[in-house]
């Protein structure tokens, strides 16, 4: 690894019964407020060093520029099923924790788990149907 750089991994499954999540996009943020919780979506200019999870739900961000991010999954083809959220984060759309990148670091284990997308669909009827 190049001097000045570092490297992040860790894996990405459901908050709900840890199943690895395959081909989720996880991307370094220099701010948290990247999600449109509206509409599930992250701001087009907010990722850098992205990669997407492997087939374990496995990633790894290489030459990562050292200072202060936040680590942010966006589940592109699970979209509708999970939220996205960042590593710490209590919620979907949630940011979670900063976390500091040194020079030639080498962080493992930085996990995050993404929480179902819930909706409850209903027909309200009266006495006529």
């Amino acid at each position: 690894m190049p001097a000045g750089k570092a490297s992040v991994s860790g894996r990405v499954y459901s908050a709900a019964n840890g199943e690895p999540l395959r081909g989720v996009l996880v991307f370094l943020a220099a701010s948290p407020d990247v999600f449109d919780a509206a509409n599930s979506r992250m701001r087009a200019d907010a990722a850098r060093n992205s990669v997407s999870t492997d087939a374990a739900g496995r990633f790894q961000i290489d030459s990562a520029v050292p200072g202060v991010y936040h680590l942010l999954a966006m589940p592109s083809s699970y979209s509708g099923r999970y939220l996205p959220a960042g590593y710490g984060a209590v919620r979907g759309n949630d940011a979670g924790r900063p976390i500091a990148i040194a020079n030639n670091a080498d962080l493992r284990g930085v996990d995050i788990a993404l929480p179902f997308s819930l909706a409850i669909e209903a027909r309200v009827l009266d006495e006529n149907g």
